[in-house]
């Protein structure tokens, strides 16, 4: 199944309540395709060699921002390897972190068939999007390697508006490792119903390592 194969507005009509799917299991990524989810959050922990390299990373790099194009081929492997690999900090736990990042991008292609990959990897030490939004693009995965990871909020009751006015009483939160779908108003027949999210706060003595992938054609 790809982006070619969602659902029309036809099956949308009598959609229920857009929802959250959540699992410790990266199956739940799949669900990202049932007309009422809007965001899949895999619940991992992260590897020991990962979390080292990184924490080392945030404690003496002051910025880091890679953004790329990454072709989905038979080479997607080897070509995203190597530009990681001469982007990223050399150093114990770097060969980890990298193949983490590939098996995501290998995830995004199979799940959804893009063409390319938008491939963003930021140091962040101030939030990037402070305020709660809707994305509008098909669908964006979302992780965060340290620090906290991204807001988003609840279906809200009724008719009250899906993005706040003021700071909600509920936000709901992803944690360092944790790897999100996020879905926008730019997924067919999802005008309306995109995920409603935020990234979080940050500390003064905290960084955030954030991944974003997009779908491109």
């Amino acid at each position: 199944m790809n982006l070619a194969d969602m659902p029309t507005k036809s099956m949308l009509h009598h959609r229920p309540k857009p929802a959250a799917h959540v699992s410790d299991h990266p199956v739940i990524m799949g669900d990202i395709y049932a007309p009422e989810c809007n965001l899949t959050v895999w619940q991992r922990s992260l590897d020991d060699s990962i979390e080292r390299y990184v924490s080392r990373l945030c404690a003496q790099q002051s910025s880091l921002n890679i953004r790329t194009v990454i072709q989905c081929d038979e080479d997607l492997e080897k070509n995203a390897s190597e530009l990681l690999q001469a982007q990223l900090p050399a150093g114990d736990g770097q060969a980890s972190i990298v193949a983490d990042i590939v098996e995501l991008l290998q995830m995004y292609e199979c799940l959804l068939g893009p063409s390319h990959i938008g491939l963003r990897m930021t140091l962040l030490k101030a939030a990037m999007c402070p305020k709660f939004h809707v994305d509008r693009l098909p669908v964006r995965l979302v992780t965060c390697y340290s620090g906290t990871g991204t807001q988003y909020l609840p279906e809200p009751e009724g008719d009250t508006a899906r993005i706040p006015a003021n700071e909600p009483e509920r936000v709901l939160q992803l944690t360092a490792g944790d790897v999100a779908l996020l879905k926008g108003d730019g997924w067919h027949g999802n005008e309306g119903y995109g995920i409603v999210h935020r990234s979080p706060p940050v500390s003064d003595h905290q960084a955030r390592l954030f991944l974003s992938l997009d779908y491109m054609e």
